[in-house]
């Protein structure tokens, strides 16, 4: 990884100070695009991905790859230190909670070892981090906090329920915050839908092995139901947005004079979160099992 010396000075090329940018899960998908973004429009990137994650797509940009992991406290205490010995007294300027994981399978079988998992990464891991960062953000001008969340933030899907609690959980997580942090730190949230990414991609494939992994006197209950779920997430993969699509809502978050609270980049996202806003829960439940071609 590139040390701190290699990163730009403390002027860009148009005279403006450099703004910092931390941003988790920056190795792929969402997260390597925001870091390309940030980087090609002259912002310092701290681009904290896990140890052994592959970053040659990251070592071509101007960035400072920091591993750590999430569910680590002393790893991300070590983290914090090395981001304020580059920053100074400058501040950080923005934050973007983007790293995460899907764990699928039905409640009635998921371990509970697995909802801990996925709630340390997806919510206590990022609060923990912010939890850390904020004295460094208080230094700042217009600081923004930006949280990637999903449309199963506002949507649960079944299945797919330990990952849509996180995301519950992370948009509770951001209301709050924006109450507390304002107004000198404004915090949104980010909710699209299918994304070409690599969690995307692998998502049929995870949701099969948490089919084969259910006791043999469930497998006939849920048949339909995970038949009708990797149907449904192969269709949405095709009709995936590309990353970029996400990363202009974060940027737009990240440097807009009027940030909103909410964005929800895609146009199928937008169609779940209208149908659950205004249709009721009878109507939204049987809209949402023939789309997911669920009997």
């Amino acid at each position: 990884s590139r040390s701190a010396s290699t990163l730009p000075e403390k002027q860009n090329k148009d005279g403006h100070l450099v703004k910092s940018v931390v941003i988790t899960g920056a190795s792929s998908g969402i997260g390597q695009a925001a870091a390309k973004r940030c980087t090609a429009d002259g912002w310092r990137v701290f681009a904290l991905v896990l140890p052994h994650d592959d970053v040659s797509a990251l070592r071509a940009n101007n960035v400072l790859l920091l591993p750590m992991d999430l569910t680590d406290a002393d790893s991300i205490q070590q983290v914090t230190e090395k981001i304020a010995a580059d920053i100074g007294d400058k501040g950080l300027d923005g934050l973007v909670n983007n790293a995460g994981i899907n764990l699928p399978g039905v409640l009635e079988a998921l371990p509970i070892e697995d909802l801990r998992r996925q709630f340390e990464v997806n919510v206590f891991g990022h609060l923990r981090l912010t939890q850390a960062l904020l004295p460094l953000m208080r230094q700042a001008k217009k600081t923004r906090i930006v949280n990637v969340s999903s449309i199963m933030g506002k949507v649960a899907m079944p299945t797919l329920g330990a990952y849509s609690m996180s995301k519950h959980a992370l948009e509770a997580m951001t209301d709050i915050l924006r109450l507390e942090l304002a107004p000198a730190i404004h915090v949104a949230a980010i909710e699209p839908g299918a994304v070409q990414t690599p969690m995307t991609d692998a998502m049929p494939k995870l949701l099969a092995a948490a089919e084969s992994k259910l006791p043999d006197s469930l497998q006939q209950q849920y048949l339909g139901l995970f038949a009708g779920m990797k149907n449904a997430l192969r269709t949405q993969a095709t009709m995936a947005v590309p990353p970029e699509v996400v990363v202009n809502a974060i940027w737009h978050a990240l440097t807009a004079d009027k940030p909103r609270t909410r964005y929800v980049p895609g146009a199928a996202a937008k169609g779940l979160l209208i149908m659950r806003k205004f249709a009721p829960d009878a109507v939204g439940d049987m809209i949402l099992r023939r789309v997911l071609g669920i009997n």
